[in-house]
């Protein structure tokens, strides 16, 4: 055949034969009125993580093929436009032909747009994601947070019970009058050495940062005024 030696495929063929009448421009113009289907083909879930996507198919699952009932035939087709002259019967032919063209150009105007109308409401369900998923571990750190404080209070007051000798019932005062003065003594003795213990390492830890200020300070006094390191064992800076 003609038309299978000039590499046209069979469909392509029957395509041709369609547009002899105004039958397949209908078809085309339905299908360009038709709701467009262009929809995006990776889709975020939901607990899924946010760089895993899922790919959805777009097609029904329970699409059935179509059987063609109309009949094909081999046939020689010559393209419009392959004879000398042109009269006025090409006019009908030009205007069929320009409903088909006018018919592709918005269907491709409904497929872009439904496409970008669909990656913009998955943007928003990603966005929308993030946030639920911030929310939730922002919720999930806190709980984990009080549980934490609440396990520290429960370990805490397991290790005073053993220390604190008074109860929470009032007789603080009567226990303290039973009491033998001389435990008085080595109870309040022990509080004071614990209380200079304490104020002693406070204060080496506050002398301790101070001196690392001044010398993050000269070092960057230094650093400005280009003057060269001490040597190895010297002082740091004159503040030293």
């Amino acid at each position: 055949m003609l038309a299978i030696e000039a590499g046209m495929t069979m469909e392509e063929i029957n395509k041709c034969s369609l547009a002899a009448s105004n039958a397949w421009a209908d078809e085309c113009m339905a299908k360009a009125i038709a709701p467009s289907k262009a929809n995006v083909q990776a889709v975020a879930i939901r607990g899924s993580g946010p760089a895993d996507k899922i790919t959805v198919k777009t097609s029904p699952s329970d699409a059935l093929p179509v059987v063609k009932t109309r009949p094909e035939f081999e046939k020689v087709w010559n393209t419009y436009g392959s004879s000398a002259g042109s009269g006025s019967c090409s006019i009908p032919i030009y205007n069929k032909h320009r409903r088909i063209e006018l018919a592709r150009l918005e269907k491709m105007d409904k497929d872009h747009a439904a496409l970008e109308e669909a990656t913009e409401f998955q943007a928003k369900r990603e966005a929308a994601i993030a946030a639920d998923e911030a929310a939730t571990e922002k919720k999930r750190a806190k709980r984990q947070k009080r549980k934490d404080a609440k396990a520290k209070s429960q370990q805490l007051k397991k290790e005073a019970d053993g220390i604190n000798k008074f109860g929470s019932d009032g007789s603080f005062l009567d226990m303290m009058a039973k009491m033998d003065p001389k435990v008085l003594e080595d109870e309040a003795r022990k509080a004071k050495e614990a209380a200079a213990i304490a104020a002693k390492e406070a204060a080496a830890a506050k002398a301790s940062h101070g001196r690392l200020v001044i010398q993050s300070l000269c070092q960057w006094v230094r650093r400005i005024s280009g003057a060269p390191e001490p040597a190895r064992g010297a002082a740091s800076c004159a503040c030293d």
